[in-house]
């Protein structure tokens, strides 16, 4: 299992590497020419975030990468431009809901306000505002803790 997760490490650094600078933009409101090293020293070292990946053709087009604190966890996706509106995103999202499915975990998640496309993936799937800070909204989905705390009476 090491060497896979090793194989996983490379793929995802590689795949940060190729983002273009608007993709770069889009997921992590960097400007031109910024890199994601530091995401990526921290997936390596951080036993609080982890990234799942989503291959098209044994090639990675999309990464969700998140991080845990306390009760929430806070995530962020990224999928390549030729694979956008194939529903890797979505799937990246329900892969996390499914892995947190009843923990009492909050989701969180942000994107640029004028990201429709993300904003919409989101919604669909649950996805409430929590907050809107300048131009990026911080959406929220609690349904796992309200799935934890139900009591079922047979």
């Amino acid at each position: 299992m090491p060497a896979q997760s090793d194989q996983r490490e490379r793929d995802v650094e590689e795949f940060f590497h190729h983002l273009t600078p608007q993709e770069l933009r889009d997921r992590f409101g960097l400007p031109g020419g910024s890199t994601v090293d530091w995401l990526l020293e921290r997936l390596a070292h951080d036993a609080n975030r982890a990234a799942f990946v989503a291959r098209v053709g044994g090639r990675v087009a999309g990464v969700l990468d998140c991080v845990r604190d306390a009760n929430e966890i806070e995530f962020g996706i990224v999928v390549a431009t030729e694979f956008r509106r194939r529903g890797i995103g979505s799937a990246l999202v329900r892969r996390l809901l499914a892995a947190t499915d009843r923990s009492g975990t909050s989701l969180i998640a942000s994107c640029e306000l004028g990201n429709t496309p993300a904003l919409g993936l989101l919604r669909g799937l649950g996805f409430r505002r929590r907050a809107l800070r300048g131009g990026t909204v911080w959406l929220e989905e609690r349904s796992a803790a309200r799935d934890h705390n139900e009591t079922t009476v047979a």
